[in-house]
């Protein structure tokens, strides 16, 4: 058991037992449990952590990866009650045992303990707009498409703190895209990349939404939106390939994308977002390939 909490009423535990994993939550005595099959492998890393945009605790499991966590996930959240819980004066307690006559119950084993403000270590910037300007800076982004067919007509304006582009052609044959194109190129080593898709395309056509980092018109990895489905892929020498399996969209779940690139497992991943309040919620490992493209000077579009 892994318990963050003040007392032995009021608390927040994540622990194993008879191969499930238990997300608890105890407020004045009273518990309530979520619960999921455990996997040792997915499940190697344990947290809980407080959510200080949305409020809430949020319990989350990551694999290992030479001694250190991998990407987490989000398993299961919930208001964080702070009159029973207040997040200034939290104890941690690490705790095994058995509640009744066990055969060979053997012996847990931890390791890793660390407590930590924030999720990631101070962010290098190394290309951001939040569209709040009256224009496109002509610095940050040309409208340009670097593979596929440019049609020119197609508006791309920001306007509101927003891109937008569109609205895009109806009855209309044939390929017809456009949007903005970095003008810097950036080294993903270790880093990544993402966006708000704050409107997708209706669910109901084919037409698509695309967060692609480019090095040329032959090779990216990608994230796409089309006819409801969100993709993942990797274009090789002119060859796609997708990557993982296509999720069902959710505007709430998936409203922010990003590619990241795993500087301890040299992969490249790409997960999802929830939007809270303004910003994103916690990040979801949706697939990962073994990165196979050159990625010290790559563009986003």
């Amino acid at each position: 058991m892994l318990t963050v909490g003040i007392d032995s009423s009021n608390y927040y535990r994540i622990f194993v037992s008879g191969g499930t994993l238990v997300l608890q939550q105890r407020i004045a005595g009273v518990k309530t449990d979520v619960s999921l099959p455990y996997d040792g492998v997915a499940h190697r890393f344990l947290r809980i952590r407080h959510d200080g945009a949305s409020g809430q605790v949020v319990w989350e499991t990551a694999p290992g990866n030479g001694g250190v966590p991998g990407a987490w996930t989000l398993r299961h959240q919930a208001a964080w009650n702070t009159a029973a819980v207040p997040v200034t004066s939290l104890r941690f307690e690490l705790k095994a045992g058995t509640s009744d006559a066990q055969p060979a119950p053997g012996t847990v084993v931890f390791d890793t303990f660390k407590a930590a403000r924030g999720t990631a270590p101070p962010e290098t910037v190394l290309l951001a707009d939040d569209f709040s300007a009256a224009s496109l800076n002509p610095g940050t982004w040309t409208i340009a498409v670097q593979s596929g067919s440019q049609d020119a007509a197609i508006p791309v304006s920001q306007t509101s703190g927003r891109l937008a582009i569109g609205p895009l052609l109806q009855s209309t044959a044939g390929s017809h895209y456009n949007g903005v194109l970095s003008v810097p190129t950036v080294d993903l080593t270790g880093a990544w990349a993402s966006v708000e898709l704050a409107t997708p395309p209706v669910a109901t056509t084919t037409a698509h939404a695309m967060l692609t980092l480019t090095a040329d018109s032959s090779n990216h990895y990608r994230t796409w939106l089309e006819q409801g489905l969100l993709r993942f892929e990797r274009k090789v020498t002119g060859t796609k390939t997708a990557v993982g399996a296509s999720v069902t969209f959710d505007a709430t779940t998936h409203a922010f994308w990003r590619i990241r690139h795993d500087a301890a497992t040299d992969e490249i991943v790409f997960e999802t977002a929830p939007r809270v309040g303004s910003v994103p919620g916690t990040w979801v490992d949706r697939a990962r390939t073994p990165r196979t493209l050159a990625i010290g000077a790559l563009r986003s579009r």
